[in-house]
């Protein structure tokens, strides 16, 4: 008799713990030394974690609205929004004779910059927008070799040359160059 109830209890135990809910653990697996994640119909929701995520329309910029249509905004190559929402929408071409295009929260336009040109403040070949955290807007100009530096407002501010070798490049909050670097031939040693 005190078998059987060692073994009741024993059974009760292992049931207790394999048949309660799984909800916060994910069940994975190894196979060929990569990491898989069986996806179930319905998503695990972890304790204390984020739930479903969810996309909501809050912004369209139509483009072929009457307004940005007279503009004429060629080809879009990125944007990026500063603090206050506004939106900077450049092109590797340049349209009336400007690259960047300023478009307040609501998707209106405000002010086009960046004219082209190789004098102080001018782009010939924009590679790259980004606003950096003092709502500079910081645009990459591959053909001078040069980081070239705006106001939010469209006003220049100061150029930073690059190595010769240096494609694209970002100026980071410590003042620093973060610079892309080509490299023809054969792999460095």
């Amino acid at each position: 008799m005190k078998i059987y109830k060692i073994a009741l209890i024993l059974l009760a135990t292992v049931l207790f713990f394999n048949c309660r809910p799984k909800q916060n653990q994910v069940d994975r697996f190894m196979e060929d030394k990569v990491e898989v994640i069986v996806n179930h119909l319905e998503p695990y929701f972890l304790r204390d974690e984020p739930g479903r995520l969810t996309l909501a329309k809050t912004l369209v910029v139509d483009f072929e609205s009457p307004d940005l249509a007279k503009i004429g905004i060629p080809n879009i190559a990125g944007f990026d929004v500063d603090s206050q929402g506004n939106i900077y929408i450049w092109s590797y071409h340049q349209s009336s004779g400007y690259f960047v295009f300023k478009l307040d929260s609501f998707g209106k336009y405000v002010s086009s910059f960046g004219r082209n040109g190789q004098g102080p403040g001018e782009i010939v070949a924009p590679y790259y927008l980004r606003v950096n955290e003092q709502n500079e807007i910081v645009i990459s100009d591959a053909s001078r070799k040069k980081l070239i530096i705006f106001y939010a407002n469209g006003d220049f501010v100061r150029e930073m040359q690059l190595a010769p070798s240096h494609e694209k490049a970002a100026l980071l909050p410590n003042g620093k160059i973060l610079a892309m670097k080509i490299i023809f031939g054969s792999s460095p040693d």
